[in-house]
């Protein structure tokens, strides 16, 4: 029994929901939301949909969280005006991060 299928997670997970070589399609802006992390220091969530592509085919749309590794990877290639990644792809490139944040 697969409980990464009978537990589905609404947020896209690396090897579980989305692959290597997968291309992800920005579908709407990222919202900014304020907050604390685990140590109580300020910090700022980016959230936003993403619709996954595999094969040339779409497969699943999820919810993703921009991370600081994963956005300063994306700023590179699409810029930081996020309201512009909109209909923008990227393809997945999953990468072992020791420190995230």
């Amino acid at each position: 029994m697969d409980l990464n299928q009978i537990y589905k997670s609404e947020w896209l997970k690396a090897n579980i929901n989305c692959k290597q070589g997968d291309t992800l399609k920005f579908i709407e802006d990222l919202t900014a939301v304020e907050g604390k992390d685990a140590k109580g220091n300020p910090k700022i969530d980016l959230t936003g949909k993403v619709e996954i592509f595999r094969d040339g085919k779409s497969i699943d749309t999820k919810k993703f969280s921009v991370n600081k590794t994963n956005r300063k990877a994306i700023q590179k290639i699409l810029g930081s005006e996020t309201s512009k990644w909109v209909g923008k792809e990227l393809m997945i490139n999953v990468v072992r991060v020791n420190n995230p944040q």
